[in-house]
């Protein structure tokens, strides 16, 4: 998904600025958490409304060349499409969390392969709808305290949440990630999503840009999307996607392993 190219200077200062000050500034009194709650209604109300959000059934998103396909049936199914060219190549998946079974084959594999699920896959695939959603039947973030930031001389108002959900390297252990918004202030959509690891993974913190926002069946999703890891110079260049929600798929799509040779559309119901 990431590909780099120069930015200017003064937005990676920026960023890194923003890194810093909302771990350490982020009010958590009686008042910022007062305020961070008025704020994240407005942000849902302004993406479409909760029930509406609540109810979605599905989720399909690509990129305008169809190298990545994803199709997120809630809350326990997902299927991807990878056309990631050498050494990976094609890659396709199924998760099917309800049987705690997912399949796989990539281009090259003489067949495909079966394996059982981690306790906590589907808790992370859920956590990472929150991105663009925000909250879920399943899974919602906890608000602990709210902030303002300035950007390029624009003010952005910061909502600070926490995630948790198990860890399955350790049956006793609950994982906590730390996830900030920057919801814009006239159109009260998310700008950035700002997420911090638990535990090492290479990095402090995973930010996430978003753009151009489209109304898609009564939600609204970003069109544009850039991101970065702390540790990285640069951007990533903006990748279009497109976005759509309850779509009609395959009813045989997570009864069989995929196939390669159904192409980026396998997803799709057959007429």
């Amino acid at each position: 998904m990431i590909k780099i190219k120069p930015f200017i200077f003064f937005l990676i200062i920026s960023l890194q600025f923003i890194a810093v000050r909302q771990v350490v500034a982020c009010p958590t009194d009686k008042a910022s958490l007062e305020k961070a709650q008025k704020i994240w209604e407005r942000a849902i109300a302004s993406l479409g409304g909760r029930e509406k959000i609540l109810n979605i059934k599905n989720i399909l998103g690509y990129d305008k060349d169809q190298t990545t396909v994803s199709l997120e049936v809630l809350p326990d199914k997902s299927w991807w499409w990878s056309e990631n060219g050498q050494p990976i190549g094609t890659d396709v998946k199924t998760y099917d969390f309800s049987k705690n079974l997912g399949y796989r084959i990539k281009k090259g594999d003489p067949e495909n392969f079966s394996y059982p699920l981690t306790a906590d896959s589907k808790e992370r695939t859920l956590a990472g709808l929150l991105y663009t959603l925000l909250e879920t039947k399943w899974i919602k973030p906890k608000l602990i305290g709210s902030d303002i930031i300035r950007i390029d001389g624009k003010e952005y108002d910061v909502v600070c949440t926490e995630v948790t959900f198990p860890d399955n390297q350790k049956t006793d252990k609950q994982i906590t990630e730390r996830h900030d918004y920057l919801f814009d202030r006239t159109t009260h959509l998310v700008f950035r999503n700002v997420r911090y690891f638990d535990k090492p993974t290479g990095s402090t913190n995973y930010t996430i840009e978003y753009s151009n926002y489209v109304d898609v069946k009564g939600i609204k999703f970003a069109r544009y999307i850039r991101d970065k890891f702390s540790q990285d110079k640069h951007w990533s260049d903006k990748t279009e996607y497109i976005t759509d929600i309850d779509v009609e798929y395959r009813k045989d799509l997570f009864d069989k392993p995929p196939s390669i040779k159904d192409g980026p559309n396998g997803w799709k119901k057959k007429y």
